[in-house]
């Protein structure tokens, strides 16, 4: 008997849990290539942070960001290549391309060359905006291509179904605590 009670609560776990997932979505966005003006090597760096692109989103309703990753290239339709930047979404530096390193061109290397930068924490994502900025710090020009955000979102779960569900596995725990009392008092 008690088997089947674990089983049945097993089984609504995971049809709770599947229900749950089957409602997540995703929401990308995409921003324009960027083309920097020339910088001289002989200005000071690096430069002041630039704001380049500003993603305006809306997370559906009863949804949160459970997941983001920010893709592109250094390097664009224009050039294959960058000069030295680091690059921002929301403060959180996610890319980075420094002096010598094959995003400039150095050692013969042709581009554009990929990035990319998942988010372990999501607290950036809740104001329906998220912006990416540069600076640079080296001469040249920053050139970047299209970069993309996607978010994952996923349900809140709903209070009451927390509840319900709490409750079941409380009570399923009290019934089996209460045989193991009778099997040992017989």
């Amino acid at each position: 008997m008690a088997s089947r009670l674990i089983c049945a609560l097993l089984f609504g776990v995971v049809a709770f849990g599947a229900t749950h997932r089957a409602k997540a979505d995703s929401i990308v966005l995409l921003s324009a290539e960027h083309n920097g003006s020339f910088v001289p090597p002989t200005a000071t760096f690096p430069r002041p942070e630039t704001t380049i692109w500003t993603y305006n989103y809306t997370v559906p309703a009863g949804q949160v960001v459970t997941g983001a990753t920010v893709q592109g290239f250094f390097g664009n339709s224009t050039s294959n290549t960058t000069a030295p930047v680091d690059l921002y979404l929301d403060g959180v530096r996610i890319a980075q391309c420094v002096a010598g390193a094959p995003c400039t061109g150095a050692g013969g290397a042709t581009g554009p060359v990929p990035f990319s930068y998942s988010f372990s924490t999501f607290a950036v994502f809740t104001d329906g905006r998220a912006v990416l900025s540069i600076v640079q710090t080296g001469p040249g020009a920053v050139r970047l291509g299209q970069t993309s955000l996607t978010l994952q979102t996923s349900p809140i779960p709903e209070p009451a179904t927390m509840l319900l569900l709490g409750t079941g596995l409380a009570s399923a725990a009290a019934i089996m605590r209460r045989r193991r009392s009778r099997r040992r008092a017989s």
